[in-house]
């Protein structure tokens, strides 16, 4: 994760309540010894511009799906990317949406975003 300066880092943009409700959620999700990581992860995930995002879905739903990216990213080896592409369906993921989701973990590198979306845009997948 990026590091950006606050002068709390406790409150960010998005701290709501229903980012409280999120974090409650994925705290049941994870280990105990990930806890603070796990936090600290999912509040860099929904920090920018997420607050209009947050109060469109479910608490549960944000929570499982904070977890799922979590767990990609705590298992990750530091010198290999990790891609997952797949289909969350609440039963099986917590969460759903009516797309295919890419997830990718690696190393900080400029431009990496705009990168895979032109690479699935090119492809015909966006």
């Amino acid at each position: 994760m990026e590091s950006r300066q606050r002068s709390n880092p406790e409150i960010g943009p998005s701290d709501t309540p229903k980012l409280h409700q999120v974090l409650a959620g994925l705290r049941i999700k994870v280990p105990p010894d990930n806890g603070a990581w796990a936090e600290a992860f999912a509040r860099e995930l929904f920090d920018r511009d997420a607050a209009e995002y947050l109060a469109e879905r479910d608490a549960k739903q944000l929570a499982a799906l904070a977890g799922a990216a979590f767990q990609l990213v705590a298992q990750r080896s530091p010198a290999e990317p990790q891609v997952r592409v797949f289909n969350p369906e609440r039963g099986r993921d917590g969460w759903e949406v009516p797309c295919t989701v890419v997830e990718t973990v690696m190393r900080d590198r400029p431009f990496i975003v705009d990168t895979v979306q032109e690479t699935l845009r090119h492809s015909g997948c966006i």
